[in-house]
């Protein structure tokens, strides 16, 4: 009997320091390691049809649609991390040479060689997926892209309107500079529940600098998944 209370005792005290230490992000000062921007096939058909309102790119292998989602998307997960989480982010470039770059110029590093190359106190990889569900067992779309193939009657109507319906996915995972293992992870997702037409307004906000702030297109989507992964580091 006593043996038992002794092991509850100590696998009791074993799970203390896991919760005293939870890591507190303000005022910490971390750097990125990578920022990728995903697009599933589903997805980015749809976008494809409206890619030259998306501003043009300078490297030949670089997909414009992407460029401008990490772009505008970074800059908004920079702001709302710094102001809400209280994190000092450091400058993408802050390490120059010794950092590599990938195609967007955002770092694209292992964390074993940002700990050899960097001297942060803390590292960050970033992902942003932007995704649909599967179709069920009847082969149709259910909400996340609905199954907006049109008819042969909608196709021939004037006020056919496509729709999409996207999921905003972020994973992080955070790095100390004492070890290759995560020490966090956090991650947020915004679903709509009602389709969005398929429209040049879907992407005001990436195509100019027309920002909304209601989820009717697609970076606002985007921008409510941040706020809400800062809500999730913050607590």
């Amino acid at each position: 009997m006593r043996s038992s209370i002794r092991y509850i005792a100590l696998a009791v005290a074993a799970l203390l320091p896991a919760v005293s230490l939870a890591t507190n992000y303000n005022n910490k000062q971390i750097a990125v390691i990578s920022y990728s921007v995903s697009v599933d096939e589903v997805c980015m058909q749809k976008i494809k049809t409206f890619e030259d309102l998306f501003p043009s790119v300078e490297k030949s292998n670089a997909d414009r649609i992407i460029a401008r989602i990490t772009d505008v998307s970074y800059a908004f997960f920079e702001e709302q991390l710094e102001r809400e989480v209280g994190m000092y982010i450091l400058p993408l470039n802050a390490f120059g040479s010794k950092f590599d770059y990938d195609i967007y110029g955002y770092p694209d590093m292992s964390i074993n060689k940002a700990m050899r190359k960097g001297n942060s106190k803390y590292y960050m990889k970033v992902e942003l997926l932007i995704t649909h569900k599967p179709a069920d067992t009847n082969g149709k779309l259910f909400g996340i892209i609905n199954d907006t193939t049109p008819s042969q009657e909608e196709a021939k109507s004037e006020n056919y309107v496509e729709t999409v319906q996207p999921v905003i996915m972020y994973n992080v995972t955070m790095y100390s500079e004492k070890g290759v293992l995560p020490i966090d992870k956090f991650s947020a997702e915004i679903a709509p529940e009602e389709a969005r037409p398929l429209t040049k307004e879907f992407f005001y906000g990436l195509i100019n600098n027309e920002h909304k702030d209601d989820g009717s297109t697609l970076m606002s989507i985007i921008d409510q998944a941040i706020a809400r992964l800062a809500r999730n580091i913050k607590k």
